[in-house]
């Protein structure tokens, strides 16, 4: 079972007043202190994230790039070495019906 306690600010002392409110006031500072902390970590740390992510995309095309004229040197080399010729014979299966089209 949950017990719950009410508590009445009007029968405190102004000590006890005082303590609440210095409580309240350092917690809400520190809340607003994480908050400025946070965002100034964010925004020194976002152009080096963007650096980053330019220089990896700078990398991965050129990569590709060296990929793709590796791939094409290659295909040059293979088709010049011995041409491609595709050699088939047709046979008419079923020539009964009418022609359509």
């Amino acid at each position: 079972m949950i017990r719950m306690q009410m508590q009445r600010f009007d029968e405190l002392g102004w000590k006890q007043k005082l303590g609440i409110v210095l409580g309240v006031t350092v917690t809400l500072a520190l809340a607003v202190g994480l908050i400025i902390l946070a965002t100034a970590v964010a925004i020194v740390l976002l152009p080096v994230v963007i650096v980053g992510a330019l220089i990896a995309r700078w990398r991965f095309n050129r990569m590709l790039n060296e990929a793709r004229a590796r791939a094409a040197e290659e295909e040059a080399r293979r088709s010049a070495a011995s041409p491609r010729v595709i050699d088939a014979d047709f046979e008419i299966v079923n020539d009964d019906g009418p022609r359509r089209g």
